[in-house]
């Protein structure tokens, strides 16, 4: 907002829609077992953003925020998932949180990109957006291996996120922070 963005309308509708539509209709397993199913995929994107470049062209003070902020994600990655199995661990709510998960994540950050890039004064919308789908598209296909393997491992009947061996990575960055 102090960027000139108008963003309450979208953040009106988000919350509306997560807390008002989809959150009472799904079961408390299910909210769980999608939250440790939202918390492997920020690991996923923790790994990404502490194992490969792509934060290399963030502003460097955001690159810094950005990457503490992944190291912790990786850190807690399995306590949701400790709850869930405790709670109640069936495999098919497991697999059902993972679908509630990526779907709704996908489809809030389409919208909130569409909404931010439909703001963009500096260049034409058309060409911004042309761009944005251009270097998703390149990340995508960079990254497609990792994403794929770390997304589909949550479907092995014996998964625990602990089993990715990345702690190292969040070590190793929050020990470069001191």
């Amino acid at each position: 907002e102090a960027q000139g963005f108008e963003i309450r309308s979208y953040l009106d509708w988000y919350e509306r829609l997560a807390y008002e539509v989809i959150e009472p209709r799904c079961p408390p397993s299910l909210r769980l077992a999608a939250t440790a199913a939202l918390e492997h995929l920020t690991a996923i994107f923790g790994e990404l953003a502490l194992g490969t470049e792509l934060l290399e062209p963030v502003h460097p003070e955001m690159r810094r925020l950005l990457r503490w902020h992944a190291a912790e994600e990786i850190e807690h990655r399995h306590v949701a998932f400790d709850v869930f199995e405790a709670v109640d661990g069936r495999y098919l709510v497991r697999a059902l949180g993972m679908v509630v998960a990526l779907t709704t994540l996908l489809g809030f950050w389409a919208v909130g990109a569409r909404h931010l890039l439909r703001q963009e004064t500096e260049r034409p919308p058309v060409e911004v957006e042309r761009a944005a789908r251009a270097r998703i598209r390149g990340f995508w296909w960079g990254v497609s291996g990792l994403v794929g393997r770390r997304l589909l491992s949550w479907f092995r009947p014996n998964f625990h996120p602990a089993d990715a061996e990345i702690d190292q990575l969040a070590a190793d960055y929050v020990g470069s922070m001191a």
